[in-house]
């Protein structure tokens, strides 16, 4: 990948994004959640800074309670291969490499594959695709996992996000 292509990925991430998704997994019950996410870039270090807030659904309510807490970075090496690492507020941490970038219908999408995670004895593997749509100002993604019970990597959260203007 090149720098100038890593900058572009980097400036269209930067910013506040908000939205809604559900979570699914054969262990637990379906559920519905909004979120933010607010990337802060710096180019000239090829790297993004990213916060993101999860509040989940009440069952049977329209309130929702403060669900997970999560910090990390995107960020590239010096022979441009890309990782995102980020810390919960749960005590997990994971590291996962950019396996692929693809360009698709105005915009990207970008393949995370688990290298390492720690503090969580339950989870095994994790994916994460991220699409974001340079015309309409999206980001939407997906977060696949394998657990100790449910060993096929399996999706686990669905999410659609809108960049704040």
């Amino acid at each position: 990948m090149m720098h100038n292509h890593i900058n572009h990925i980097i400036s269209l991430l930067e910013g506040n994004w908000k939205g809604e998704g559900r979570g699914m997994f054969p262990t637990i019950p379906d559920f519905i959640y909004k979120e933010e996410f607010i990337f802060r870039g710096d180019p000239a270090r090829m790297l993004t800074h990213f916060e993101q807030k999860t509040w989940v659904r009440s069952q049977g309510e329209h309130s929702f309670r403060a669900s997970h807490w999560e910090s990390g970075f995107l960020y590239f090496d010096a022979d441009l291969n890309g990782f995102l690492n980020s810390a919960q507020n749960s005590g997990r941490c994971e590291l996962l490499k950019l396996e692929s970038v693809q360009e698709i219908t105005e915009g990207h999408e970008l393949l995370f594959e688990s290298l390492q995670i720690i503090n969580d004895i339950r989870m095994m593997q994790s994916a994460r695709v991220w699409r974001l749509n340079d015309a309409d100002k999206t980001f939407d993604y997906d977060m696949k996992m394998s657990t100790g019970k449910v060993q096929q990597i399996t999706l686990h959260l669905q999410a659609s996000l809108k960049k704040e203007v």
